[in-house]
Formats: C-alpha cells, sequence, structure tokens
C-alpha cells in the first residue's frame, strides 16, 4: 500500500474544468493499466493469427489475404483508441462530490454528489490484490438505492481512505446528526 500524500491535489486540466469554484480537490486517477489487458490481448492475438493465417492463404484469395489483415489492424486501432480513452479519463473526487470522466471524442461526465451517497465502500479480487487495483461501490438515492461501480481503481485502500477522511468528512460534518446510529439507539433503549 502507497503511504498518503500530504500534498495539495493538483487535479489535471481534464478535471478541472468540471469543478465548480467552491470545490477543493481530494484525488484524482486514471483507472489501473490493467483495463487495458482485454484490447491489448486481442490486438496481439488478431495480429499473430493474421501473421499465421495470411501465408497459408493460396495466391488465388487475395480478397481473404487482405481481409485477414484488415480485421487485425482493425483491432490494433481499437487498442489504440482504448489506450487514448484511458489516458483521457479520470476518477475525480472533491469535497462535495465524485466524478468519472470518460471519452475521447464525446466527453462523459458521470457525477455523484456525496449529500446523496447512502453507502461508500470498495472491493478487491483476488487478481486485484495482486496487481493493485480494486473496484468502489456507491449506494445513493433516496429510494431505488442505485449501486455504481467504478472497477479499476489504483491503490483503493489509500485513495478509500483519504476520500473517506476529507470529502466525506466535510459531508458529514455538514449533516446535522439527529438520531443516533442503530447501535446507539440499541445501547440506549436497553438504558446503559
Amino acid at each position: 500500500m502507497r503511504l498518503a500524500d500530504t500534498t495539495p491535489v493538483i487535479v489535471p486540466v481534464i478535471a478541472a474544468r468540471y469543478l465548480l469554484p467552491h470545490e477543493v480537490g481530494v484525488t484524482a486517477v486514471r483507472q489501473h493499466p490493467a483495463v487495458l489487458a482485454g484490447p491489448v490481448i486481442t490486438a496481439v492475438a488478431g495480429l499473430t493469427a493474421a501473421a499465421i493465417v495470411a501465408p497459408a492463404i493460396s495466391s488465388g484469395h487475395g480478397a481473404l489475404y487482405v481481409a485477414v489483415w484488415i480485421a487485425a489492424l482493425l483491432l490494433l486501432c481499437r487498442t489504440v483508441l482504448k489506450v487514448m480513452s484511458w489516458w483521457s479519463s479520470y476518477f475525480v473526487a472533491t469535497s462535495y462530490r465524485i466524478m468519472m470522466i470518460t471519452g475521447i471524442f464525446n466527453r462523459r461526465v458521470a457525477l455523484i454528489p456525496f449529500s446523496l451517497v447512502n453507502d461508500f465502500s470498495y472491493d478487491r479480487s483476488p487478481v486485484g490484490r495482486r496487481l493493485g487495483f480494486g473496484e468502489f461501490l456507491v449506494r445513493y438515492g433516496a429510494r431505488d438505492q442505485v449501486l455504481q461501480r467504478v472497477q479499476y481503481i489504483p491503490y483503493p485502500e489509500q485513495l478509500y481512505q483519504e476520500i473517506r477522511q476529507k470529502a466525506l468528512g466535510y459531508a458529514e460534518a455538514a449533516a446535522p446528526d439527529d438520531e443516533p446510529a442503530g447501535d446507539e439507539r440499541a445501547v440506549d433503549e436497553q438504558g446503559t
């Protein structure tokens, strides 16, 4: 686990344009490079298959030869686009909300204000523990309890602690604490 950094967060320019003037950046990270494993493996397999199959095609099937290489190049172009998308996408947590900024040509900004968040946790698979990534699980909304998954987050323990401490600390400090929590209510009813 990486040690917590106490320096102020410098939000990337791509993400800074979506911040409100009074927001304080808590963290801004790209997804873990493991998100690119599928496209890279597919492109390598496609190029390998094309290199093996293309020489075996007889000279009378020129259109098939070209089609094999076009398919392999399309897989390579798809991988390049995925890498560009990964490079320009960020997970950003501020003092008021969390955002996932994605897309190259068509920018998409998904955000959830902390005032609506009911539960914020993280999960790590065995592969994620080994490679250093996890996913955040965010439950929000009044009735529907929508579950949002933010996958391939690097250093999820550290980021979870930073977000809980800084961002959710602001939200919890701003919210009035009229009702005691479930455990406190049980203790109060027992008279102890």
